[in-house]
């Protein structure tokens, strides 16, 4: 027969935790949850028979205690399983749902910035904030497509953007007047928008592809100025794009400029050069004035202007100079208004055909400009040019002037090329200074040959603030804009600023600057807006 003290294992029916509890006892209470339990004892069988075990019951009140936490306990694991279930359902679409969000290239993405920046690039003066808007050709990683488009720095938006193009070739120019914005597409047709909104407005078609200058699309007023290259010269009404008049030049003109209403440019009639002063209202002949360079000494040995000679105008549209001649040249500075010559100055055996525009610095004072190693200066006291340096093995453009110093950009031409700035006295030609630039290559023309950095390569570009000269140097490895400042009377310089910046390509980046407006450097560098405030050496906006 079976003992009735033995001790029987089972689990709380409340907590379900190991209960022990001896067969001849009828209650105990659960060590874990103190609950307490009774039991019925079951009937009686043969003596050679096991005891059947016996049926445990809470009492009344404790079993209503039990069976709440039961149906609590339900409760809990339904919400727990359906938070599971939920979760496991949610989760992917939350995630797929934050990558449309912040991935710019979703149709639905938060970024504002889709936009890559392509050149060319034009500076809109919005006229509040003194901080410009942009409209440049831009590609859309969403739509994958090209498509004129004006952005606001300030808050980095799309104002809006046009219909979408095959190329960034396709828009070859920009220009806008007060509302009207111009393009010249597919190299003849010149467009017109609505530059606040940049709908449609008007299409006229150039009589041949657009000529190679800058210049060879310019807005002044009412006016959308052209030079083809055939030659031909077209003015069209900027609010209808009606062609107002045209003129057939004799030759290629590299270059024009706009002055007080009026066209100026060296053309060539029956093989003589002459400046027309030309009306832009209906084309006529304001003003001609014919130089002729000839030397005391050579008699019947005269030389005039070409399309080719330099003409550079005064700040004030009052005066032009002209370089101009080989054997004698001459540097000679005219009046616009009345069309006479103020003075002259002669370089008998020179030839100065091999200038660039940008390598000729005209002050006040003085005009200077670079021939092979030598650098020339001429002024109206001299009535022959004048050799202000020389430096052999090195090619010198003058920059600029101030605190009686001629800051030269010198170039390296034997052995291997580098750069450096040198300061020359206005008085005595003694060189004061050196800045040493290395092998960092000038975004500025003349010479300059920059596009892509890569490998530690560098380039850089400067602008003038008073007594000082600002350089700002893009680097690559590591990617970063460095400002430096430099005394422009002692040569002495620090290092202001050193910012790096973001990149799509990790190894290499095209940077192209697009214009300096004050101490304000704007910046194209990869396909990427950087506006570079040159006082504090920060970048002050970007897009994107």
């Amino acid at each position: 027969m079976a003992d009735d003290n033995f001790i029987r294992k089972i689990k709380c029916p409340a907590c379900g935790a190991p209960l022990e509890w001896a067969e001849a006892g009828t209650s105990t209470t659960c060590a874990y949850c103190k609950v307490r339990l009774e039991r019925n004892l079951p009937e009686k069988k043969a003596e050679d028979e096991e005891p059947e075990p016996a049926v445990f019951v809470i009492d009344q009140e404790i079993q209503q205690d039990i069976g709440r936490v039961d149906a609590q306990a339900a409760r809990k694991a339904s919400r727990t399983a359906g938070l599971v279930v939920g979760f496991s359902l949610l989760f992917p679409l939350a995630l797929l749902l934050l990558i449309l969000l912040f991935e710019p290239s979703s149709p639905v993405s938060l970024n504002p910035h889709p936009l890559l920046i392509h050149d060319p690039v034009l500076l809109i003066d919005r006229g509040e904030d003194g901080v410009n808007d942009i409209v440049a050709v831009t590609y859309d990683r969403r739509k994958e497509n090209y498509a004129l488009a004006r952005l606001s720095m300030t808050d980095r938006k799309i104002l809006w953007r046009g219909d979408g193009i095959d190329s960034s070739n396709d828009i070859n120019v920009l220009a806008n007047g007060e509302r009207v914005l111009v393009t010249v597409e597919n190299e003849t047709q010149l467009k017109g928008y609505h530059l606040e909104d940049g709908k449609f407005l008007w299409e006229s078609t150039l009589v041949d592809k657009l000529g190679y200058a800058k210049t060879s699309l310019s807005v002044y007023g009412n006016s959308v100025v052209t030079i083809s290259q055939d030659f031909t010269l077209q003015v069209f009404d900027i609010t209808t794009g009606e062609e107002i008049w045209n003129r057939r030049l004799a030759k290629y003109v590299q270059k024009f400029s706009l002055s007080g209403n009026a066209i100026i440019l060296v053309d060539e009639v029956e093989g003589e050069g002459l400046l027309f002063v030309l009306d832009i209202a209906d084309g006529s002949v304001k003003q001609t004035i014919s130089p002729a360079c000839e030397n005391s000494e050579q008699h019947g040995w005269t030389n005039q202007l070409s399309t080719s000679s330099k003409a550079i105008i005064s700040a004030d549209g009052s005066t032009i100079d002209f370089i101009y001649g080989n054997s004698p040249a001459c540097v000679e500075r005219w009046d616009l208004l009345s069309g006479k010559l103020l003075w002259k100055s002669i370089g008998a055996e020179q030839f100065v055909s091999r200038i660039e525009d940008e390598a000729v610095l005209v002050t006040p004072e003085y005009v200077f400009f670079p021939i092979d190693e030598l650098l020339w200066q001429a002024s109206p006291e001299m009535e022959n040019w004048m050799t202000f340096y020389q430096a052999e093995d090195y090619e010198l453009e003058p920059l600029l002037a101030a605190s009686n110093i001629l800051v030269v950009r010198a170039k390296r031409t034997r052995g291997s090329e580098r750069f450096e700035l040198w300061g020359l006295d206005l008085i005595t030609g003694n060189q004061q200074w050196t800045y040493y630039l290395g092998e960092s290559q000038p975004f500025d023309p003349p010479g300059s040959g920059v596009g892509s950095l890569s490998d530690g390569e560098s380039a850089w570009t400067w602008m003038q603030s008073g007594d000082e000269m600002i350089l700002v140097t893009a680097n690559s490895s590591p990617t970063e804009l460095v400002t430096t400042v430099l005394d422009i009377s002692t040569g002495k310089s620090h290092t202001m600023e050193t910012t790096g910046f973001d990149t799509w390509n990790e190894d290499s980046y095209w940077a192209k600057p697009i214009n300096w407006q004050g101490s304000t450097l704007w910046l194209l560098a990869d396909q990427k807006i950087l506006v570079i405030d040159a006082i504090s050496g920060k970048i002050a906006y970007s897009y994107p």
